[in-house]
């Protein structure tokens, strides 16, 4: 809503946070094509609608306080992996589709996050994304991920363990 305006265009690249616990969105210089990896600061519970989409980010840290990915957050960005905190309750529509790079996902929640609004739209739920990619999630909740509707689409759902190599991700 704000690219192409004069507001936009002055402000610095990085992150924009309100203060009431939500991440806006991030600028980057869109004539940088290298690769970026991002830290999101704990505390923040909510990436807002189309926050990092189409950016050219590797990778994310996100904080352990998140709990709500919203519309289109992720969408067509050039993530290779994405590791969701314990407390990410709902995704909502598209948030991750056409995300081409992706070759893993590590969920640390027990209960599998809800996509809000698939029911509705019939679509969003990592469109675009191979099916057969590693999706790594507590051991205790492997059937639940893999009975699950939409989680239970991947056909590659593994216990997080040591063996693995995804329980103590550095960034």
């Amino acid at each position: 809503a704000f690219q192409g305006t004069k507001w936009f265009e002055n402000l610095p690249l990085g992150l924009f946070y309100t203060n009431d616990k939500a991440l806006l969105f991030y600028k980057e210089d869109m004539w940088d094509w290298e690769p970026k990896t991002v830290v999101v600061k704990e505390g923040f519970e909510i990436i807002g609608s189309y926050c990092f989409s189409g950016a050219n980010l590797t990778s994310i840290k996100l904080p352990e306080t998140l709990t709500i990915i919203d519309d289109s957050a992720f969408g067509g960005c050039s993530l290779e992996s994405i590791a969701l905190p314990k407390n990410v309750r709902e995704i909502h529509l598209q948030a991750f589709d056409h995300c081409y790079d992706l070759k893993s996902i590590i969920c640390h929640a027990e209960t599998p996050p809800s996509f809000v609004d698939y029911e509705f739209f019939g679509f969003g739920f990592f469109e675009q994304t191979d099916k057969g990619i590693p999706v790594y999630v507590p051991e205790s909740s492997v059937s639940l991920y893999r009975e699950h509707e939409l989680w239970g689409t991947f056909t590659n759902i593994q216990a997080i363990t040591e063996e693995t190599g995804v329980e103590n991700i550095q960034f």
